[in-house]
């Protein structure tokens, strides 16, 4: 839940148990959108995978930072993990 929390900071959002930016689709979307983030897909070695970055600098991150998910059997859970993991990240410095 501390990921939800801080991710919340992040975008001005309030997240419950009910309202999980990592169980609805929807709510993954507007995090993912509201914090300009970059989603794409890719291959790696290892398999296929979701890439979520901050693809803009600011005080805190003056390079680009990915987050990446192997998307195994589910790429709708990997890439809302991604996001709330990215959105989590900047909500450290809110």
């Amino acid at each position: 839940m501390e990921l939800i929390k801080l991710a919340g900071a992040a975008s001005g959002f309030e997240y419950t148990r009910d309202a999980n930016p990592l169980i609805d689709d929807s709510l993954a979307f507007r995090l993912a959108v509201k914090l300009n983030l970059q989603v794409t897909f890719d291959m790696s070695d290892l398999g296929q995978v979701v890439k979520v970055s901050i693809p803009w600098g600011s005080e805190h991150f003056d390079s680009e930072y990915e987050w990446i998910e192997y998307l195994h059997d589910d790429a709708l859970a990997a890439t809302r993990r991604a996001v709330i993991r990215c959105a989590a990240e900047i909500g450290e410095y809110k």
